[in-house]
């Protein structure tokens, strides 16, 4: 099996786990890809390890002993230091529930991979996020952040925010729509986002939208990938259900009155959707049929999924 390998020199990748099979795995890949490992077994010498080397991205286990995945990603993201604090750390995970998920998308994992894993999927998954971050360090300021909630960074303003164009088209008008209509209502968000003393209202307004938007394409988009039998609609899916569960975590901390948690916002939406169309969506640009989209209202789809997954 052959990997998409870095597109630059210098490339170092921090794995921790507990389980010397799953790091064989991992060092396996990642040096295919050409780029250094170094390893850890668990939560507390990778944060040592962190901090000492500053790696390029991190793969880290959710379960291990003594200190955990959570643990250590609270305890990274905590980091008085930028360099590591922004580091882009991909968790793995053989629990799927949504209050996981949440937990992870909170602390602020980049991504989140279930066990077991595929090879290639990881690869593709661990360039994203590598090339991501790689390109937003060439630009002071950044046009958009590695980690949009990592603590520290402010967003970059509207102009900043990256926008639909047409290489992003999946060859269907109307997932094009929906996806167009994102990058429209990220921006609308930040432009409430600068008047944000006095616009509460349209803050909660926009986040109220954006879960219908987000609820109501990816179920249109999964239900058209079901119809045409597409292979990899669980990975697809699980994507889908992390973005969701950070979309709602976000939205829940700012009507309990943390308001601070909005304000990077459109840029994670925006970076989240770029990416995941760049690399997710495209995969299946060639199996899309136009017969097999529901065209009805964002708003209406998003009403049956909560009715079909709240049953």
């Amino acid at each position: 099996m052959t990997f998409k390998r870095f597109d630059s020199e210098g490339v170092v990748v921090l794995l921790i786990d507990d389980d010397r099979t799953t790091m064989m795995l991992l060092s396996k890949v990642v040096v295919a890809m050409g780029a250094t490992v170094l390893t850890a077994s668990d939560g507390a010498r990778g944060l040592s390890l962190a901090h000492e080397h500053k790696p390029t991205a991190i793969i880290c286990d959710y379960h291990m002993t003594p200190v955990g995945g959570a643990s250590f990603l609270a305890g990274l993201r905590n980091s008085s230091e930028d360099d590591v604090s922004k580091i882009p750390v991909i968790m793995f995970t053989a629990e799927t529930d949504e209050a996981t998920m949440a937990k992870l998308n909170l602390l602020g994992a980049t991504e989140c991979i279930t066990k077991p894993f595929n090879p290639k999927g990881l690869s593709q998954t661990l360039y994203a996020v590598t090339h991501v971050c790689h390109m937003s360090s060439l630009v002071e300021p950044p046009d958009f952040p590695c980690l949009p909630n990592a603590q520290g960074w402010k967003d970059p303003g509207q102009d900043a925010l990256p926008e639909w164009s047409q290489e992003m088209s999946v060859g269907n008008d109307t997932l094009d729509a929906d996806h167009k209509a994102f990058f429209e209502l990220a921006r609308n968000i930040s432009e409430a986002l600068r008047h944000k003393d006095d616009s509460h209202f349209t803050i909660a307004s926009s986040m109220n939208m954006l879960g219908e938007y987000v609820a109501g394409h990816f179920y249109r988009e999964e239900n058209a990938l079901r119809a045409l039998g597409y292979n990899n609609l669980a990975q697809h899916h699980h994507k889908h259900r992390m973005f969701h569960g950070r979309i709602k975590a976000i939205a829940e901390a700012y009507q309990h009155g943390t308001f601070s948690v909005v304000d990077n916002l459109p840029s994670l939406v925006t970076e989240w959707l770029r990416q995941h169309i760049m690399v997710e969506d495209m995969q299946y640009k060639r199996w899309m049929r136009d017969s097999a989209v529901d065209n009805r209202p964002l708003g209406l789809l998003a009403l049956e999924a909560e009715d079909k997954y709240s049953a």
